[in-house]
């Protein structure tokens, strides 16, 4: 069995809420693993740094670490 392949956006072409964050434009201070993926119903998933931007903003210095 395949599973999804890692280097598109979406794991499922057919399901536009989900995608994989390590195939968006990459951030300097932000390390994503390859199969870590983000979900949201309200927004495209593609948006997923407008969603931590104020975190970002705040602490300029932080480095945000997601692991799959």
């Amino acid at each position: 069995m395949m599973g999804p392949d890692k280097n598109k956006l979406y794991p499922n072409e057919t399901i536009k809420t989900v995608c994989y964050i390590s195939n968006l434009p990459k951030r300097a201070n932000v390390e994503i693993g390859d199969y870590t993926h983000y979900s949201d119903n309200k927004k495209s998933p593609e948006q997923f740094y407008d969603a931590i931007d104020l975190i970002i903003l705040k602490t300029w210095r932080l480095r945000i670490i997601l692991l799959s």
